[in-house]
């Protein structure tokens, strides 16, 4: 029992019912951005594009994409695959 006459479970509970609102916003982003990746890297599957190219193919804002194959290639799993003018190529990365 807690000091406030409550077992841990009670008090867990009334946590994720005060929280339900920020719980469902948590949810939503990482649906979105797990979303965005799987766009992405089908796109890369595909073949290799430009920030703007996979734009257009997924319709994702540049910005955005731009964000998201910069993560992509600092954890490994895209790389640069030439230039395009002055525009960097990305593809992805083939697992061993």
């Amino acid at each position: 029992m807690t000091a406030q006459g409550k077992t841990p479970i009670e008090v867990l509970k009334g946590l994720r019912e005060s929280h339900a609102a920020s719980l469902a916003r948590t949810q939503e982003l990482l649906k979105s951005q797990k979303q965005a990746q799987q766009a992405i890297t089908k796109a890369l599957k595909e073949q290799p594009r430009s920030v703007l190219d996979v734009s257009q193919a997924t319709g994702l804002p540049s910005k955005d994409v731009l964000w998201w194959l910069a993560a992509l290639k600092k954890y490994g799993l895209v790389a640069e695959d030439g230039m395009n003018g002055d525009y960097p190529i990305y593809k992805l990365v083939e697992e061993k």
